[in-house]
């Protein structure tokens, strides 16, 4: 790691300001200067790139697409923290190319247990699908009170299989398990399994075998398109499938396709293939003629009250921890 620390005050940019506790922004005004900007969303972006030119630290969230259009714009920047395990919304080459060191919480795994709402986020949008509480709520504000159509499905007996059996695979296992649920899971290095969890030996084997399937892997280059239009063929007619891990695991095109042909029961996702252009994904238009069978939310699936407070305290700390070694 370069070493950045030394003699000057450090120029701290937030750009998500309204959502860092006031103990975070007590503990990183140690370090020198606070800009607190309420900033974290790309309609903003001209305006973030006027306030960072005197950044040496730029703490950021999800909402702006960190990318070297903007960080070129910040000379004099150091550090880059993302209260985040992901980093897709961060350019890491240009990072890398610059010197420009990265924190994230990706690894931190001992604190990351403590934090349980993307799980539940993920459960929402399971039993959301499942009895389509969404698509029934849409048809009482219009005006009716039918039962026509809203037929759901029991999860007890059916199969859960989560692809990915980490801290959040894990979670939901549980959830699974708690409902009566046969819960099957794959992962590439399957340890720490819980007795209730059948291992199978591939991805395929889980997708034939699955009623619902609920991902949980992370966004790396060899987890892009995982669920290719072959692995997806192999769905049956009645499974759904849950996503609160990234867009890029699935193969949108395809999905949509089958969506559109009912070859799917359904897709509840909190994510999207790259979220932060410009143009609507596959889904998002999909999602704009109100089917039945998909539910979308914005990535909100670790942005809850708690999570929030917790992950920006325990960032700040490390990381002010992290630069005052270097002073002392």
């Amino acid at each position: 790691m370069k070493n950045t620390l030394a003699s000057k005050e450090e120029h701290i940019v937030v750009l998500d300001a309204d959502e860092v506790p006031r103990a975070a922004r007590d503990k990183l005004s140690i370090l020198g200067k606070l800009n607190l900007l309420d900033m974290n969303h790309p309609s903003k972006r001209e305006d973030v790139k006027k306030y960072i030119k005197e950044a040496t630290v730029l703490w950021v969230a999800l909402g702006q697409k960190i990318d070297e259009d903007l960080l070129k714009c910040a000379p004099n920047l150091t550090d880059v923290v993302s209260v985040t395990t992901g980093s897709l919304h961060v350019d890491l080459d240009y990072l890398k190319k610059k010197g420009i060191n990265f924190h994230y919480l990706r690894g931190e795994d001992e604190f990351l247990e403590q934090l349980s709402a993307t799980a539940e986020h993920s459960w929402a949008l399971l039993l959301g699908l499942q009895r389509k509480i969404f698509q029934s709520y849409k048809d009482v504000i219009n005006g009716e009170w039918r039962r026509d159509g809203f037929k759901g499905r029991e999860l007890a007996d059916q199969t859960l299989g989560i692809i990915g059996i980490g801290r959040l695979g894990r979670k939901v296992a549980s959830y699974g398990n708690a409902f009566g649920m046969n819960v099957i899971g794959y992962d590439k290095n399957p340890k720490r399994i819980p007795d209730y969890i059948s291992i199978v030996s591939s991805v395929k084997d889980l997708v034939m075998n699955s009623d619902v399937i609920s991902i949980h892997i992370h966004a790396s280059p060899e987890n892009y398109n995982l669920l290719s239009k072959e692995i997806l063929s192999y769905l049956k007619p009645d499974t759904c499938l849950i996503n609160t891990s990234r867009g890029e695991i699935v193969d949108e095109f395809e999905l949509v396709n089958l969506l559109k042909i009912k070859k799917i029961a359904g897709y509840a996702a909190d994510v999207v293939a790259n979220e932060l252009a410009n143009n609507k994904t596959p889904l998002q238009e999909y999602a704009m003629s109100s089917p039945t069978n998909l539910l979308l939310t914005p990535h909100i699936g670790g942005f809850t009250v708690e999570s929030r407070l917790k992950a920006e305290i325990f960032m700040a700390e490390k990381f002010v921890d992290l630069k005052l070694k270097f002073i002392n």
